[in-house]
């Protein structure tokens, strides 16, 4: 594997999708010379299926060694009457679901420890993303705050069914039922 830092932002193909890179971030390649991971430069969309998926600008994105997307992250947070709403993207799994558990404690040491996540767009979610949550769910309780995962998909869901969580975590099915169940 090879790293090369990026001067300029960089484009490639890669399975008749173009995608351009970030410029002063590191892209690693693998030993075929094809790209295993970088962090995006503009946002794209292609085609899943009759679905259309997203990625947004700043979305960090892992390819196998065909060149194929393996799983890609990105987190946004926005404020909706006077709630922290976090929108979670791709995949939690190890080292995806160690950055969102920084961006989490950076929002509770901060002073934020009412947090609503939109899980919405997670395509995956790891033992490493249950147990952010598990976490979170603990230090916002022993801060006084609370915690709520909202429009859960079906396969996150059944994730967080089989590991029998449902009875901890609070669960809204939309952000804006959510957002009335928080206090101000």
């Amino acid at each position: 594997m090879s790293v090369k830092k990026l001067m300029n932002n960089y484009e490639v193909l890669l399975n008749n999708m173009k995608f351009t890179f970030l410029s002063g971030t590191n892209l690693e390649f693998n030993d075929k010379g094809t790209v295993r991971f970088g962090i995006i430069a503009e946002d794209m969309s292609f085609p899943v299926g009759s679905d259309k998926i997203i990625i947004k600008k700043g979305t960090k994105i892992r390819f196998d060694e065909d060149g194929y997307i393996k799983d890609f992250f990105f987190v946004e947070s926005e404020i909706i009457k006077n709630r922290i709403v976090i929108r979670v993207y791709g995949s939690l799994e190890s080292d995806f679901a160690l950055e969102l558990e920084d961006i989490i404690n950076n929002f509770i040491s901060s002073g934020n420890v009412f947090l609503i996540f939109d899980m919405a767009k997670v395509i995956y979610i790891s033992s490493s993303g249950i147990r952010v949550f598990i976490a979170t769910y603990r230090q916002l309780k022993s801060d006084g705050g609370k915690m709520i995962l909202a429009d859960l998909n079906n396969s996150v869901n059944k994730i967080i069914e089989i590991a029998e969580l449902k009875e901890l975590f609070e669960i809204c099915p939309t952000v804006d039922e959510a957002i009335l169940q928080m206090p101000i």
